[in-house]
């Protein structure tokens, strides 16, 4: 193996390795923003909680739980 394809193989190597850390933070994020989603849902169906105290359980925003809120109209 000559310098040139050393190079190219590190390189991939270090490519590969910093998008597998990319996507599994993207993945963690997706995972946090679906449970939470749920959390909130459920908690809106099954509880007669107001806006600010769902958020505080969800550990989420306000806004986020009008969003849900405004998703589980339709």
């Amino acid at each position: 193996m000559g310098i040139i394809e050393a190079i190219k193989l590190i390189t991939f190597e270090e490519a590969f390795e910093k998008g597998f850390v990319i996507g599994t933070k993207i993945g963690i994020e997706i995972g946090w923003q679906y449970k939470t989603y749920e959390v909130t849902k459920n908690l809106l169906f099954h509880t007669d909680f107001e806006i600010p105290k769902i958020a505080a359980l969800a550990n989420c925003s306000e806004s986020f739980v009008k969003q849900v809120q405004n998703d589980l109209e339709y």
